[in-house]
């Protein structure tokens, strides 16, 4: 088991301070948090000592150490795509990533546009925008590893700026969908990147959300250290309501194929604004989870 010193040493990026371990729910704001597993998954021989706490109020699953903001800019600038290996995007990666963009576009198409103007936040090397492009839509990206965006701009000549999510720069109501296929899990900020996709989105236009981390934590048996959120269909709907998305649907289903298994999708319609105690009504309701059923949860799945 690495101490999160150790950890940083072994990731390169040992100049940074350990994290702050927070029990104050960053999507409903309770606080108390209770802890759920005690390491995550660095290699497939080797946690690190990372807490993973659920919330009592809403059931958000979430990794309680947070670092300062440049720790995650330079987590994806340099131990991101160190762990991937030397080079950039392979042809099996991109060729993944079209295939699901096209299993996602015909899987939306009842509910979109036939064209219209698209945003991938975090699209990685931007096979699944290519796949919309093919249909006629003007597309746009963004992705923090900078291999994989100058990827995405040289080689399949898209419109990707290589930035955190949290600083795209948007124009508003230019969208008419926005994606965000996992990333969600990974970003520093989910509020601050959920309002400027609000922002930069028309009216009347839709989002749609995957949470992957949990399928993924079930086929490799535990949780990984780079997921700083786990999200569930409740805990999607709650993040969708708090920043200005009505929830049209939620399902299992695997709407990107086959390659993915495990997923949740969400697609919301864009409000006016955000509802003002739309998440605390939804809680009401029993759109939550419990620490109870999320931690019988990783044990069902086999997640340590």
């Amino acid at each position: 088991m690495l101490a999160l010193p150790d950890y940083l040493d072994r990731i390169g990026l040992g100049r940074f301070a350990p994290p702050v371990d927070s029990r104050v729910c960053e999507l409903c704001g309770a606080g108390g948090a209770v802890s759920i597993r005690a390491s995550v998954r660095v290699d497939a021989d080797l946690n690190a000592a990372f807490v993973t706490r659920c919330c009592v109020r809403c059931g958000l699953l979430y990794q309680s150490q947070k670092f300062a903001r440049g720790f995650y800019q330079a987590y994806y600038a340099q131990a991101y795509r160190r762990s991937l290996g030397a080079g950039g995007p392979s042809e099996a990666y991109v060729d993944d990533q079209h295939t699901r963009g096209e299993s996602l576009h015909s899987a939306l198409a009842p509910w979109l546009p036939r064209r219209g103007r698209l945003l991938d936040v975090g699209c990685g090397a931007g096979g699944m925008m290519l796949a919309f492009r093919e249909q006629g839509w003007r597309v746009r990206g963004s992705e923090p590893d900078l291999v994989a965006a100058s990827y995405a701009v040289e080689r399949l000549g898209l419109d990707v700026v290589a930035a955190s999510a949290e600083r795209m720069a948007l124009e508003a109501g230019m969208f008419d969908l926005v994606i965000i296929t996992g990333s969600l899990e990974h970003v520093y900020d989910t509020s601050a990147v959920l309002r400027r996709c609000h922002a930069a989105a028309a009216p009347e236009s839709l989002l749609l959300l995957e949470a992957h981390g949990l399928g993924q934590a079930a086929y490799c048996g535990a949780i990984g250290h780079n997921h700083r959120r786990l999200l569930t269909a409740n805990t999607l709907a709650l993040l969708m309501l708090r920043h200005g998305w009505s929830p049209v649907w939620i399902t299992d289903q695997p709407l990107s194929g086959p390659s993915r298994p495990g997923s949740v999708f969400a697609l919301g319609r864009r409000s006016i604004r955000p509802l003002r105690g739309a998440v605390a009504a939804a809680i009401g309701r029993g759109v939550r989870d419990t620490p109870a059923a999320m931690a019988e949860l990783l044990d069902r799945s086999g997640i340590a």
